[in-house]
């Protein structure tokens, strides 16, 4: 038998891929098990296989698990021809309000949702790793749906080498305090709520701060908007677009990180964060998506989207006093979320899952 997971793309740093990949070493236990994406980054060329060859080596004994994120009519057509039982991992498809400047994204969005709903009767299975996506499929009429820890890996950045080089760029570029956030520069993740609660926060508590964007530009327009917004402000020398990252320099700005930091409004799970905590970096969200539920009380949640609410809350826990408290509980939550605690319980759900068919 083979069990197999598909994805509409991959590359290096991508929380699916990463998922995937962590995924399949305990799939491995119950047969033969690749990754296939239609587009492959040729960081993770050699270890991602192309889609197209997974017709070829998927029968109907075998069980294709689909990670669900986006659209995409060659991926969708692939995975219904496909003779064997099939699976959905639901990673959560962010609402297309977030992205009205953003046409094509938006639909991709949608057309994700249409045909995640019309592949409902050939689905078997359907598995995602927070209470917030579980809702979202009830609202697309999927209501068996088993819940399975991330198959994050917290610490997967803290044995890499130092990079010298990069750690003298950030000295130079953030001599002061770091707050840093990790993920794609999209507007549902409201850096636009950063820049501006950093505006406050230099201009009432920290003028030595530095805020980091550090993430992949899917939207090179939407990244340059957000780079205007902060030079509108005067803050052109103290927001660093970072672009997306290689994990040695990313490892390197977490290691000079005081604090992490996402006003993002739709998360279905939320790695940066559960990075931020492994390493002992006091963690900042919003009180959206799965972020509340990510964190399990071992950070500052933010109720209020407000840039007055995000600058007083990283103010908070740049204080050394109210740091110490909340790294230490912070660590036992990326423990608790570790690859090594939810590997043993997902090769018991995918036993079970495989012993019962829909």
């Amino acid at each position: 038998m083979r069990i197999d997971q598909v994805l509409v793309g991959a590359r290096e740093g991508d929380a699916i891929t990463q998922i995937a990949l962590n995924l399949r070493s305990v799939l491995a236990d119950f047969g033969a098990s690749d990754v296939f994406a239609r587009h492959v980054d040729p960081t993770v060329a050699g270890i991602v296989r192309s889609i197209d060859d997974l017709e070829g080596v998927s029968g109907p004994d075998d069980v294709v698990i689909f990670q669900v994120s986006i659209g995409d009519d060659v991926v969708w057509d692939t995975v219904a021809s496909l003779p064997g039982r099939l699976w959905v991992l639901y990673q959560n498809i962010t609402p297309i309000e977030f992205f009205t400047g953003s046409p094509e994204f938006a639909r991709h969005l949608e057309q994700g949702r249409r045909q995640l709903v019309a592949l409902r009767p050939r689905v078997e299975h359907v598995l995602t790793a927070s209470m917030f996506n579980r809702s979202d499929l009830a609202t697309m009429g999927f209501d068996a749906v088993t819940l399975i820890p991330g198959m994050l890996e917290p610490r997967r950045l803290m044995g890499l080498p130092s990079d010298p080089a990069f750690g003298r760029e950030i000295r130079s570029r953030a001599p002061g305090p770091i707050v840093l956030f990790v993920g794609q520069l999209l507007p549902h993740k409201r850096p636009d709520v950063l820049v501006s609660a950093h505006h406050l926060l230099r201009a009432h508590h920290r003028p030595d701060v530095t805020l980091v964007l550090a993430g992949h530009h899917p939207s090179p327009a939407y990244a340059e908007q957000v780079a205007r917004f902060a030079e509108s402000l005067g803050l052109r020398d103290s927001v660093w677009i970072t672009g997306g990252l290689p994990d040695s320099r990313l490892a390197e700005l977490y290691r000079r990180a005081d604090v992490v930091v996402t006003a993002s409004q739709h998360e279905g799970i939320c790695l940066p964060v559960v990075e931020a905590m492994a390493m002992s970096i006091p963690v900042v969200v919003s009180d959206h998506g799965a972020l509340p539920e990510t964190v399990g009380g071992c950070g500052v949640v933010v109720r209020d989207d407000a840039p007055e609410g995000y600058a007083e809350a990283i103010n908070l826990v740049l204080d050394p006093s109210r740091r110490a408290a909340i790294v230490g509980p912070g660590r036992e939550r990326a423990r608790v979320l570790s690859l090594e605690a939810s590997s043993v319980a997902v090769h018991r759900i995918i036993a079970d899952l495989l012993e019962s068919p829909a």
